[in-house]
Order: C-alpha cells, then sequence, then structure tokens
C-alpha cells in the first residue's frame, strides 16, 4: 500500500496575505487597494511612488508597501528601502484620507517592465 500524502492545513489567519483589490475607502470614497496583510486589512493608494515620494510617505509616518506580479503586497522593510527602487515591482502607501500622491514628484513614471509595445525578442 502506498504511503498516504499528508492533507495540506489552511494557514492560520494571523500569516494570512491576500491579493489587492480595487475598493473604495469606506471614510472618505477614494480608489484604494485592499487586501489581507498578515491577517489585518490594509487599505493602499493605488499610486506607485517613487523614492521621492517613498521619503515624503516615510516622513509622513506612512508604510510603504511593493505590489508583486502576483498581487501581493509586502511592506517595504529598511534593507529595502535603501537598496532603492525595485526593478520590476512598484511601491505604495497606506492610504490616508485627505493625502493625494498624484503629484508628479511623488509618482513612479516607470514603463512595466514587460512592455507590450515592443515584440518579443526571441
Amino acid at each position: 500500500m502506498p504511503p498516504r500524502k499528508p492533507r495540506k492545513r489552511p494557514a492560520p489567519e494571523y500569516l494570512v496575505t491576500t491579493k489587492a483589490k480595487a475598493a473604495a475607502c469606506p471614510s472618505c470614497g477614494a480608489a484604494v487597494m485592499t487586501g489581507l496583510i498578515w491577517g489585518e486589512r490594509r487599505y493602499i493608494d493605488p499610486v506607485p511612488l517613487s523614492l521621492r515620494g517613498e521619503a515624503a510617505a516615510l516622513v509622513l509616518g506612512q508604510k510603504t508597501y511593493e505590489l508583486s506580479w502576483l498581487g501581493r503586497p509586502t511592506e517595504r522593510q529598511v534593507y529595502h528601502i535603501q537598496a532603492g527602487l525595485p526593478a520590476h515591482w512598484k511601491i505604495h502607501a497606506r492610504h490616508r484620507c485627505g493625502v493625494c500622491w498624484d503629484h508628479p514628484q511623488y509618482r513612479d513614471e516607470r514603463r512595466p517592465h514587460y512592455d507590450r509595445d515592443r515584440p518579443c525578442p526571441f
């Protein structure tokens, strides 16, 4: 008789990080991305930030997040911030009602690493 496969156990809720989805802020109604990060609901501004924008967000006391290719936000730690902009991902700030990051100095205008306009090189 072959050995039984171990059953996959669900992750405890305090470890759950879900994909960020478009939503509206319950307080101000602004367009935000929301998801669970380590089991806590977070609201993230959808505007990608440049290094200057991230510095401004950190001065205001807001946490910043990287949005991975899976769509899961991860909190940026000191070593992430010291490394500069991630090559393939965008930086987003935690939502604060009344704060707008749409200024050109704060916005990350880099094109995505996968550009649909260019033909495939191989």
